[in-house]
């Protein structure tokens, strides 16, 4: 057993009994401390997944403020405790603690014995996308019969698609001019080559004029969040080795070779900067060809430079670049929005509604008990009992009238009528 588990089965035992010891107290106070310490043990499982802007989430805003609310609600409206009413079926409570207890057993037998520390995570398929940089015309690509793209134009690329492990034949054939998928057939192949892929790759597949060009792309997570990643790579069919310059904007004969010999067909090695606005151009024997000027490269982006034939002049050149944002690191902010504002945000706003009614249901109910013992409380004459009672039920009874037989001293006499008075 790895240390990893023994500690990892420690903190859920913890979370389990304090989830039940939640359940079972008849002190909301003690209640809710122990749900403090059942998200403490989350935030911890969070540490052990490498998430740990998710574990301070945890603690901050749950552990934290919302724990505070729910016991601020508690202590206004007097809830601490509950009611003193007869248990029924006290064999539950006996029950639920030794089935609990068999199932903790069980569970921890299995894991132990199932070897899950030596299990791996699931491998992702690897993702491709195709560029066109064949100026002659548009052009539809299939990986074994199954279209990747179709109408896919000079300069431009496909969305990233994912495809099984291992080898694929890949084929590049003249695309219809409407954009609908070119029948494999009939239309003309281009070009033809198979390509091993696989697991937890990304690979750009760049159709050159006279041959594909698989350039492997790292969309890892940057070790620094304000750098970039780039590649450069030669299409341009028939020239001689490349150099990829970074230009001083101030000074144009101030260079320094970012990518140096890059040969028709090849790429160079990724390289990381720090994000900012670059000036960059390409050079062969001695002559600059293509020139990226005053790009500004965004932190956390892959970075595609591409030196391609011109399509509208024979002879020339262009530079071309494509960018694609670096996959963020598991539970950092970036993963969570796009998780949280893309496929979960449907399920995460009912969730905050029914906890929102909850919360004022539960504010409710206290509400009307606490009512209730307070009025039974003040209670302290006929009068009262009156007045605390609900209007359809309010019964009024005449106030008995004194029965007075001897006048007294101070007994009021009534004024003398008017016929007396005559």
């Amino acid at each position: 057993m790895s240390l990893e588990l023994l500690i990892f089965l420690i903190v859920a035992t913890v979370a389990i009994f304090s989830s039940a010891f939640m359940l079972a107290s008849r002190n909301a106070v003690h209640s809710a401390l122990f749900l403090v310490t059942t998200m403490i043990c989350l935030a911890f499982f969070y540490l052990i997944l490498n998430a740990p802007f998710l574990a301070m989430v945890q603690i901050t805003v749950y552990a934290g403020a919302i724990m505070v609310l729910f016991l601020f609600v508690i202590m206004l409206l007097g809830a601490e405790k509950l009611g003193t009413a007869p248990t029924r079926y006290r064999w539950l409570s006996i029950g639920a603690v030794a089935l609990a207890a068999l199932f903790m057993v069980t569970a921890f037998v299995a894991v132990v014995q199932g070897h899950v520390n030596l299990l791996k995570p699931i491998a992702h398929n690897p993702r491709v996308r195709v560029i066109n940089v064949d100026p002659g015309q548009a052009i539809a690509v299939y990986a074994d019969g199954v279209p990747l793209t179709t109408g896919l134009a000079y300069g431009k690329d496909s969305p990233y698609v994912e495809l099984p492990a291992g080898t694929h034949t890949v084929t590049a054939l003249v695309g219809n001019a409407d954009g609908n998928p070119a029948n494999p057939n009939t239309a003309k192949t281009l070009l033809s080559k198979s390509f091993p892929l696989a697991s937890e790759t990304t690979t750009t597949l760049i159709a050159a004029a006279t041959r594909w060009i698989d350039v492997p792309e790292d969309l890892t997570p940057l070790t620094d969040d304000m750098q970039f990643r780039y590649i450069g790579v030669n299409a341009l069919n028939g020239s001689v080795p490349v150099d990829l310059l970074e230009v001083d904007p101030a000074n144009a004969s101030s260079v320094q070779v970012a990518a140096p010999q890059i040969a028709y067909g090849q790429f160079s090695a990724p390289v990381a900067q720090a994000a900012g606005s670059y000036t960059l151009a390409w050079q062969a024997a001695g002559k600059r060809i293509g020139f990226y000027a005053g790009q500004t490269l965004a932190a956390g982006s892959t970075q595609l430079f591409v030196l391609a034939p011109d399509p509208s002049v024979t002879g020339q050149t262009t530079a071309l670049n494509f960018s694609q944002l670096a996959q963020p690191a598991f539970g950092s902010p970036q993963q969570i929005g796009q998780q949280l504002f893309s496929t979960y945000l449907l399920p995460f706003e009912l969730v905050s509604l029914l906890l929102l009614a909850a919360m004022v249901g539960a504010i409710v109910l206290t509400r009307d008990e606490f009512v209730r013992r307070e009025r039974k409380r003040l209670v302290v004459s006929r009068q009262i009992t009156r007045l605390n009672q609900p209007a359809d039920r309010l019964v009024v009874h005449p106030l008995p009238m004194p029965l007075t037989t001897n006048a007294s001293p101070t007994a009021q006499i009534d004024p003398p009528s008017e016929s007396a008075a005559d």
